[in-house]
C-alpha cells in the first residue's frame, strides 16, 4: 500500500486501488488523509483479499509515515507494531 500510495506500484496493482479523491468530486476527510477506496466484498474469500484488506489497514497506519521512503517506512512502521 505504501508503494501504491507513493505513486511507484507494481504494474499489476496500478488499477487495483482507486483513491478516494478520485471517487468524490469534493474533499473528504478520508480523500485528504490519503486513503483509498474499500472494495465491497460479500463472502469470507472477499473480505480476506487484498483488495479489501490492503485500504482497510493503510487507513489505520499512523498518515506522519505515508511520505517516508520504503525503506524508513518498512523500518518505522515495524517499530510501531513491535511498541503496539
Amino acid at each position: 500500500m505504501h508503494k501504491i500510495h507513493s505513486c511507484n506500484p507494481p504494474d499489476i496493482f496500478k488499477q487495483l486501488f482507486t483513491p478516494l479523491n478520485q471517487i468524490h468530486s469534493y474533499a473528504t476527510r478520508s480523500a485528504t488523509q490519503g486513503a483509498f477506496f474499500w472494495q465491497a466484498a460479500s463472502n469470507k474469500y472477499g473480505k480476506r483479499s487484498l483488495k479489501h484488506l490492503g485500504p482497510k489497514i493503510w487507513e489505520y497506519i499512523d498518515p506522519s509515515l505515508y511520505e517516508l521512503s520504503s525503506f524508513t517506512f518498512k523500518k518505522r512502521y515495524r517499530d510501531n507494531l513491535i511498541a503496539a
